[in-house]
């Protein structure tokens, strides 16, 4: 298939390809027609010639039947006098042996190509033979044709002759023309011309009309093919009613079917955006009675110290002591607090991810830790800034982390491990619970979550993990528990998908 049919859209390749099929046809079965036409022309001039030869051997028989060369020479002579219709260049009388017994020359010939000095009998005497035959000179526009002639011995003048072929057995020669056929190939030739003309042109004009038929049907499928395009780039956008063929019921059909598949999925995102405002605030809500027990704990720290320093104020070391409290609750304070805004913080500018992004999900998932009795262990083997979109990534394991010590028991460990490999960034997440089910553990792996509610959280993570352009792989351990691995390549950039920016919610 040429190159150049191969770079031309989908919609224009079968327009093209009928067009050209319709063109490749029509000029075919048009050569063939002139073909055939040529041989009919060819047969018909021997038909022609036979008749004419049938004619001038009816006045030769005589002739032929005293065996006088002189009355056939004159017979022959007389014969190029008529002109009318075929105009005779040469005549001859051959005997059996192929010798010219009588002969007659047009000499008015104006083409030299067709002048008889030009071609002679004699050029053509190896083709004669005792059959009928036919032969075209094509350099000087004419043909030859000759016929088996018998010799009549003993006929007087006057005596009725027997048929030529009741008398072949007493010995034959043949009987030789030569006939202008020149007007008669000019106009076979401009009627092939003409024929040829008038076959591009139709031809052509029968592409087009295929062309644009074949167009026309296609049509629909091409504004199928752009919608569909288009939702590459944006959310797709239903076919348009008045767009949609009526009078073609299959078109239709599809269209329509295309329709209730783009309302689906917008109904569908609309309720995994819901889905993600109530995950958010629910996680919220879990965080910040997590977070006011963190507080409250350096808050009563801070305020035991306040009134040492009231009551021992005189005291330098009781003093620097307090003081020192209240500065590392101040701090543990911070931390938590910065930790909580760089997460939820939707208006964030899109940046990439810092070492410290994960030591602030591990201080937040700490927090939830710590009313389960739970330890967070964080092992970051990345250098300070890794080229992935930070808060995506800061949302998918601030849940999986939180899932992770859900899942947890008391006393359990959740460890999670970030390695920088040549192409991606390795981020592991592995807790002691129970095991997470196989339905989500399939969702998570195929990016499809289950149905229900209980695949909600796991079509979050799901989304975040598609905007990374990641894939996630969930094993069992041997000791118990889950082994989450979230593989993002580098230098993956998030769509900005308004309704998914800054949720966050647990699988």
């Amino acid at each position: 298939m040429p190159l150049w049919f191969k770079r031309l859209p989908l919609t224009l390749r079968f327009p093209v390809a009928v067009a050209l099929m319709i063109f490749i046809v029509a000029v075919t079965t048009t050569q063939v027609a002139i073909q055939t036409s040529s041989r009919q022309f060819e047969q018909q001039m021997g038909q022609i010639g036979q008749v004419y030869l049938d004619g001038l051997a009816a006045a030769l028989i005589p002739a032929l039947a005293r065996s006088d060369p002189d009355a056939m020479t004159a017979i022959l002579e007389r014969s190029l006098t008529v002109r009318e219709g075929i105009e005779d260049l040469r005549l001859a009388v051959l005997d059996a042996e192929g010798a010219i017994v009588a002969r007659a020359d047009r000499t008015t010939s104006d083409d030299p190509a067709r002048d008889p000095s030009s071609t002679a009998v004699e050029d053509f005497a190896e083709f004669i033979h005792s059959l009928p035959g036919i032969r075209f000179d094509h350099e000087s526009r004419s043909v030859w044709v000759w016929r088996p002639l018998p010799w009549v011995e003993g006929v007087p003048d006057g005596a009725a002759l027997e048929p030529p072929t009741a008398v072949a057995s007493r010995g034959e020669g043949s009987i030789v023309a030569n006939l202008d056929v020149a007007a008669f190939i000019e106009e076979r030739q401009a009627l092939q011309v003409k024929l040829l003309a008038f076959d591009l042109l139709f031809s052509g004009v029968c592409a087009a009309v295929g062309f644009l038929i074949v167009r026309q049907m296609q049509r629909p499928i091409a504004l199928l093919t752009q919608h569909l395009q288009l939702g590459e780039q944006r959310q797709p956008q239903p076919v348009a009613e008045e767009l949609v063929p009526r009078q073609d019921p299959q078109i239709a059909d599809l269209l329509a079917a295309y329709n209730r598949m783009v309302r689906e999925s917008r109904q569908r995102e609309a309720m995994i955006g819901r889905v993600m405002e109530q995950e958010r605030d629910a996680i919220l809500g879990r965080m910040a009675a997590t977070l006011a027990h963190e507080i409250r704990n350096p808050l009563g720290g801070m305020s035991t110290a306040i009134r040492t320093v009231r009551k021992f104020g005189d005291d330098p070391a009781a003093r620097a002591d307090a003081l020192d409290f209240i500065e590392r609750g101040i701090a543990a304070l911070q931390e938590v607090t910065d930790a909580t805004l760089q997460t939820h913080r939707t208006t964030e500018e899109r940046r990439n991810l810092r070492q410290q992004d994960l030591r602030d999900v591990g201080v937040l998932a700490q927090a939830e830790a710590s009313g389960r009795d739970v330890t967070v262990d964080l092992d970051l083997q990345v250098p300070p800034e890794v080229p992935v979109p930070a808060a995506e990534i800061r949302q998918v394991l601030l849940n999986l982390m939180l899932n992770a010590i859900r899942a947890s028991p008391a006393g359990g460990l959740v460890t999670l491990r970030a390695r920088l490999e040549p192409t991606i960034l390795r981020l592991d997440v592995e807790d002691g619970g129970r095991g997470l089910p196989p339905d989500l553990a399939s969702g998570l792996e195929t990016g499809v979550p289950p149905p229900g509610n209980a695949g909600l959280g796991v079509a979050v993570i799901v989304r975040l993990v598609e905007r990374l352009q990641g894939r996630v792989s969930v094993t069992g351990r041997s000791e118990g528990g889950t082994h989450i691995s979230l593989h993002v390549p580098l230098g993956a950039t998030a769509a900005i998908e308004p309704e998914l920016a800054g949720d966050v919610g647990p699988a």
